[in-house]
Protein backbone atom coordinates (compact mmCIF):
# COMPACT_ATOMS: atom_id res chain seq x y z
CA UNK A 1 0.00 0.00 0.00
CA UNK A 2 1.04 3.74 -0.50
CA UNK A 3 1.24 6.19 2.23
CA UNK A 4 -1.36 8.69 1.95
CA UNK A 5 0.81 11.56 1.21
CA UNK A 6 3.00 10.12 -1.47
CA UNK A 7 2.61 11.68 -4.31
CA UNK A 8 0.77 10.40 -7.41
CA UNK A 9 3.49 10.17 -10.50
CA UNK A 10 2.13 12.47 -13.25
CA UNK A 11 2.52 12.63 -17.48
CA UNK A 12 3.04 15.26 -19.97
CA UNK A 13 2.99 15.37 -23.57
CA UNK A 14 1.78 17.20 -26.33
CA UNK A 15 -1.26 16.26 -28.55
CA UNK A 16 -2.37 17.21 -32.22
CA UNK A 17 -6.06 16.74 -32.91
CA UNK A 18 -7.98 18.14 -36.18
CA UNK A 19 -11.07 20.35 -35.63
CA UNK A 20 -13.34 21.03 -38.13
CA UNK A 21 -14.12 24.47 -37.57
CA UNK A 22 -10.79 25.62 -36.73
CA UNK A 23 -8.34 22.75 -38.26
CA UNK A 24 -5.14 21.34 -36.68
CA UNK A 25 -4.95 22.15 -32.67
CA UNK A 26 -2.06 21.07 -30.69
CA UNK A 27 -2.39 21.22 -26.35
CA UNK A 28 -0.14 20.18 -23.18
CA UNK A 29 -2.05 16.92 -21.86
CA UNK A 30 -0.84 16.29 -18.32
CA UNK A 31 -2.16 13.36 -16.70
CA UNK A 32 -2.22 12.94 -13.19
CA UNK A 33 -3.14 9.36 -11.51
CA UNK A 34 -5.73 9.71 -8.75
CA UNK A 35 -5.76 7.95 -5.63
CA UNK A 36 -7.61 5.18 -5.66
CA UNK A 37 -5.17 4.16 -8.39
CA UNK A 38 -8.33 3.20 -11.10
CA UNK A 39 -8.53 6.86 -12.28
CA UNK A 40 -6.70 9.58 -14.05
CA UNK A 41 -7.52 13.93 -13.97
CA UNK A 42 -6.37 14.41 -17.93
CA UNK A 43 -6.04 18.73 -18.11
CA UNK A 44 -5.81 19.99 -21.78
CA UNK A 45 -4.29 23.44 -21.87
CA UNK A 46 -2.17 25.49 -24.81
CA UNK A 47 -0.10 28.68 -23.95
CA UNK A 48 -1.47 31.52 -23.98
CA UNK A 49 -0.96 33.45 -27.27
CA UNK A 50 -0.57 30.44 -29.20
CA UNK A 51 -2.07 28.99 -32.28
CA UNK A 52 -3.94 26.33 -29.82
CA UNK A 53 -5.10 28.60 -27.39
CA UNK A 54 -6.49 30.88 -30.01
CA UNK A 55 -8.41 27.70 -31.80
CA UNK A 56 -9.82 27.28 -27.50
CA UNK A 57 -10.53 30.46 -27.61
CA UNK A 58 -12.47 30.64 -30.11
CA UNK A 59 -14.21 27.72 -30.00
CA UNK A 60 -15.74 28.91 -26.41
CA UNK A 61 -17.29 31.41 -27.78
CA UNK A 62 -19.19 29.53 -31.09
CA UNK A 63 -19.80 26.25 -29.24
CA UNK A 64 -21.33 23.67 -31.29
CA UNK A 65 -23.60 26.07 -33.05
CA UNK A 66 -20.91 27.27 -35.49
CA UNK A 67 -19.55 23.83 -36.57
CA UNK A 68 -21.47 21.90 -39.29
CA UNK A 69 -20.53 18.13 -40.70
Amino acid sequence: MSHPDERRQEASSSRAFRHPAVGDVTVDCDSLALPDGDQHLVLYTAPPGSRGAEALAFLEVVGSAGVTS
